[in-house]
């Protein structure tokens, strides 16, 4: 399985997603900063991905929310927290701690988080698409029960 830039960057552009800033290159490891905009919510999320390439495998996760309606933050991260516990029962991925450096607001921040770790490339791009999906049914459930 191939997991370099180019091909990286051509499944990125097919899913509409665009980079908040270039790809750091990182020992051994390319991270990418994206964004997200849900059009049903108009609420912008952070993502990255790290393209791990010593151990061909891709690390897929909400590390922040950018922007999100006035009183609607319990909402939203319930709506992650949603998302992620039902990432657990899927067929091609699971969680584990993974170690990383990353990004935020031009300062390193080196430590241990949860991740989503994608084995194959293929499983890789249609995890994106149900994150994308169930976390606007989530968030459109949760507006529709106030």
């Amino acid at each position: 399985m191939d997991f370099n830039k180019d091909t990286v960057d051509k499944f990125l552009k097919e899913l509409g997603i665009y980079y908040e800033k270039d790809v750091d290159e990182k020992e051994n490891a390319l991270l990418y900063y994206m964004k997200f905009k849900s059009e049903d919510t108009n609420i912008y999320y952070n993502l990255m991905l790290i393209n791990n390439l010593e151990k061909e495998s891709l690390i897929f996760y909400v590390p922040e929310i950018l922007r999100m309606p006035e009183g609607k933050e319990d909402d939203v991260l319930r709506a992650l927290n949603i998302l992620n516990s039902s990432m657990l029962y899927g067929n091609y991925f699971y969680r584990e701690d993974t170690e990383y450096i990353s990004y935020r607001n031009g300062h390193s921040l080196e430590g241990r988080e949860e991740g989503i770790v994608i084995e194959q490339f293929e499983d890789y791009l249609g995890m994106l698409d149900y994150a994308v999906d169930r976390i606007v049914e989530v968030i459109g459930m949760i507006n529709d029960n106030e």
